[in-house]
């Protein structure tokens, strides 16, 4: 491994590992985070922040439920992911979070706007969020997709990994594009953006 993270740690749990960790430091932790489920504020992403710790949110869209395809008084739709779990299913379908969802959905549409939009944005816009699980962001890329509101998606200053990572998780729409810094003085792509690019037929 190249760097080593931890989940569902709390701030004193991750003041702890620093204080008891050797050569090693967590570069990053993974908490679940969304517009239904903000504990992370509390006290979490200051500490990431003070230590430079990557912060990676686990289910960012709620599993689904911020997506907009779950009503309250509609059956879900066959085959979406919270109809596998009755125990998913009444962690996050539940009146409490329906409240929410419905308020959210209000505002979203009062300006033009789907729920999908609002939740996936906001997280986009999060300053302390920069690592949204590359699999839920193509999966709310997708609906935009299929929903008409976007033709194609691209990507800005990724990695050769990460673009393999992206490719590797995508189940609808993927990439077409990637948008690096390139330049006489910045030839940095040129060392493993541009031919992953060439090798996947993205446009740089």
């Amino acid at each position: 491994v190249r760097e080593i993270g931890c989940s569902n740690f709390s701030a004193e749990q991750m003041r702890a590992a620093r204080a008891a960790a050797g050569p090693r430091h967590f570069a990053s932790v993974q908490n679940e985070y969304s517009l239904l489920h903000r504990e992370p504020e509390k006290e979490v992403l200051a500490e990431c922040g003070k230590e430079g710790l990557a912060f990676l949110p686990f289910f960012p869209l709620a599993s689904g439920a911020l997506t907009g395809k779950y009503r309250r008084g509609e059956a879900p739709p066959e085959g979406a992911r919270l109809t596998a779990s009755s125990s998913m299913k009444d962690r996050f379908l539940n009146d409490p979070n329906f409240e929410v969802v419905e308020k959210l959905r209000a505002f979203a549409e009062s300006r033009g706007h789907a729920l999908l939009d609002l939740a996936f944005s906001w997280l986009l816009s999060h300053r302390p969020d920069p690592a949204t699980p590359i699999g839920d962001t193509l999966e709310a890329l997708d609906e935009l997709v299929r929903s008409g509101k976007v033709r194609e998606i691209g990507c800005s200053n990724f990695t050769a990994q990460e673009l393999c990572e992206a490719r590797d998780a995508a189940q609808g729409a993927r990439f077409v594009s990637v948008q690096n810094e390139y330049s006489l003085l910045h030839r940095e792509p040129e060392k493993e953006v541009l031919a992953q690019c060439g090798k996947e037929g993205l446009a740089v």
